[in-house]
């Protein structure tokens, strides 16, 4: 019986350190809030959209700050705003978070840059792949997004927003 006891402690014990050992490394906060970004809107790159949901443009306020810096999500709430008055396309006429107008079938993968307060997010689509560069910076509510470069475009999300 005791042997029997010492064997299960025995194996307790090995089955614990191996899942320490082979378990996957925490993200880091940056990586963090870009994953939790794309994990909640990956449904637009779905072969049927749930429209019920709004989209990462169509998000409120509130929403937006969860990911992103306040001055970034302010032009963001600006373009729509300029959009839904004019109804016309103001300075966004792709979506930010898949480089282009047709999401449908996207996937992306995330990985750390040499630089700590960026992360970049390789979207691969039926077209090819296109590479975006998140800028985050620390808050007192945690780590946003500042910006989006875009390799393709030549420019950031920022820029787009500001432009005259």
């Amino acid at each position: 019986m005791r042997i029997k006891n010492l064997k299960l402690a025995f194996l307790s014990l090995f089955l614990g350190l191996a899942n320490m050992c082979f378990a996957a490394p925490p993200l880091s906060p940056q990586l963090d809030v870009v994953t939790r970004l794309y994990k909640s809107f990956a449904f637009e790159a779905a072969e049927k959209v749930d429209s019920s949901k709004p989209s990462f443009l169509d998000s409120s306020r509130s929403v937006l700050l969860t990911y992103l810096m306040p001055d970034l999500t302010a032009l963001i709430l600006a373009d729509r705003k300029c959009a839904a008055m004019t109804h016309e396309i103001c300075r966004l006429d792709f979506s930010p978070l898949w480089g282009g107008q047709d999401n449908t079938g996207a996937t992306f993968k995330i990985g750390k840059t040499k630089d700590d307060n960026k992360v970049q997010v390789k979207i691969l689509d039926p077209s090819g792949s296109s590479t975006q560069i998140y800028r985050l910076s620390l808050t007192p509510l945690g780590w946003r997004i500042q910006d989006i470069e875009f390799e393709s475009l030549h420019t950031s999300l920022l820029e787009l927003l500001k432009a005259n």
